[in-house]
């Protein structure tokens, strides 16, 4: 009898040691998995935001994190993920767009040069949240080591999002305008309201204009180092749409 229960109490170490064994591969993979693939809720708390919030659209965004780290680079790109759209053929296009851009998973720089070291920071903000069309503006700043500042670009996509389909800056104003002559003059105004000069005269916009548009503006942007130092970033000029109201869809 005693025989037996030495047996049993065995039995039962060894098994809940194979369950203890278990559990702990499982939240190892679990936190592995959270370093390179951690989503969070996107939040609109601040003012830029706030008529954001609380909108039945249609969907959801979160946040998600890719990380990588290699003897040469170390990345973190945070970029937004559409969720709970109806449409899931739209909702695939429009997030498989968003990955494009944001360079995830693109092969990062591998050398033999030891003294090669370079971070990259990926992130983005939320400019535009409708039912019909979702805004969103990218920021990159790579820091190699050595140089004497950080570089930065800026990357945007606005989306209809009831074809999923990227819209270009022609897609906002009637087809029966000239909306670059119209744009430009615009355009040229503001850039005579900067209290900074330009390194080059302002040439208008150009064939792939990048831009993003907030609750109630065009943003057009050019990079640092096209019109602007790297002191100043890159340069946004704005244009309300109520001034353009008359040439926009």
């Amino acid at each position: 009898m005693c025989r037996k229960i030495v047996t049993l109490v065995l039995s039962i170490m060894i098994i809940s040691s194979m369950f203890t064994g278990c559990r702990k591969e499982q939240e190892a993979n679990d936190e592995q998995e959270e370093v390179h693939n951690t989503f969070e809720k996107s939040t609109f708390g601040d003012n830029k935001h706030k008529e954001l919030k609380d909108k039945d659209i249609g969907y959801d965004l979160v946040t998600k994190t890719y990380t990588e780290k290699t003897k040469n680079m170390e990345v973190t790109i945070k970029y937004p993920v559409i969720i709970n759209m109806a449409n899931k053929e739209v909702e695939n296009k429009s997030n498989k767009m968003i990955v494009e851009r944001m360079g995830v998973y693109d092969e990062p720089i591998e050398t033999d040069d030891e003294a090669f070291k370079e971070t990259l920071q990926g992130d983005y903000e939320i400019t535009r949240k409708t039912k019909r069309q979702l805004s969103i503006k990218f920021s990159n700043i790579a820091y190699m080591e050595g140089a004497t500042h950080p570089t930065s670009h800026i990357d945007a996509v606005t989306f209809d999002l009831k074809t999923g389909e990227l819209l270009g800056i022609k897609h906002l104003f009637r087809q029966d305008i000239d909306y670059k002559n119209r744009l430009n003059n615009v355009l040229n105004e503001k850039v005579n309201e900067l209290d900074f000069k330009l390194f080059d005269e302002y040439k208008g916009i150009e064939e792939n204009q990048g831009f993003y548009l907030t609750e109630n503006r065009l943003v057009v942007y050019y990079q640092e180092g096209v019109y602007t130092p790297h002191a100043i970033g890159p340069l946004f000029l704005e244009v309300s749409f109520d001034e353009m109201k008359d040439i926009l869809k």
